[in-house]
């Protein structure tokens, strides 16, 4: 089961719900550390790659690994034209949501501790004002307008959800992705909140929050 999925999507949530339902082991670590953080990157995805090591040009082996049975491998597979070429053919979710929605739920993870980065750019920014200003000036909200455009532009075989009906609508939207893959879908579980940061982080672990809290902390002071 193959979810391609814009940061800060609820993609993460989306997995926990469906490993309930399928008992499915989740693959992501294995993948990103065996195919992706050392791949080419796309130099149209320079800002993203920055946020996310597993922003990379896919290869046979890769693809070869994101379909294998009874497992949820959900990556943020940026839509260069070769990986376009590669997934077209693929059944999959592909999980998108609106750039600048994107770029302040970044803001919200770092000031929740539910998400971290060490790219400098956000670590200086005082406020969510400041950093929206500052993802346009250095190109990282063009770029998930790209990821967005290009993904639906050419989705190939794929189930097309958008963030909106995923959190307002999720026992549906979960019941046609389980029915997208031919799974049984009389027993749809809520939404999981994983590293869910408008409701404070309150369901993130406390040991992460503790991590997320040291590394955003640092990331400030090397970023000021």
């Amino acid at each position: 089961m193959l979810i391609v999925a814009i940061p800060k999507s609820a993609s993460s949530s989306l997995v926990a719900s469906l490993q309930l339902v399928t008992g499915y082991a989740r693959s992501n670590a294995e993948i990103r550390r065996q195919f992706l953080t050392s791949a080419p990157s796309p130099t149209e995805y320079f800002q993203l790659k920055r946020f996310h090591s597993e922003v990379a040009e896919l290869s046979d082996d890769a693809v070869a690994a994101l379909v294998r049975p009874q497992q949820i491998a959900k990556l943020h597979v940026v839509p260069t034209d070769n990986n376009l070429a590669r997934l077209r053919e693929i059944p999959k979710i592909v999980l998108l949501r609106p750039a600048e929605e994107v770029v302040a739920a970044y803001w919200r993870g770092m000031e929740t501790a539910t998400w971290t980065t060490s790219v400098k750019e956000i670590a200086r920014c005082k406020s969510l004002e400041q950093w929206m200003q500052t993802a346009k000036d250095i190109g990282l909200t063009a770029e998930l307008e790209a990821f967005n455009q290009h993904w639906k532009a050419s989705p190939g075989n794929s189930l097309v959800v958008s963030y909106h009906q995923l959190t307002t609508n999720s026992d549906a939207t979960i019941a046609s992705v389980l029915k997208y893959f031919n799974l049984d879908a009389g027993n749809v579980p809520e939404l999981a909140r994983v590293n869910y940061s408008r409701d404070g982080g309150a369901g993130t672990l406390v040991h992460k929050r503790l991590y997320f809290s040291l590394k955003r902390f640092w990331a400030r002071v090397a970023g000021t």
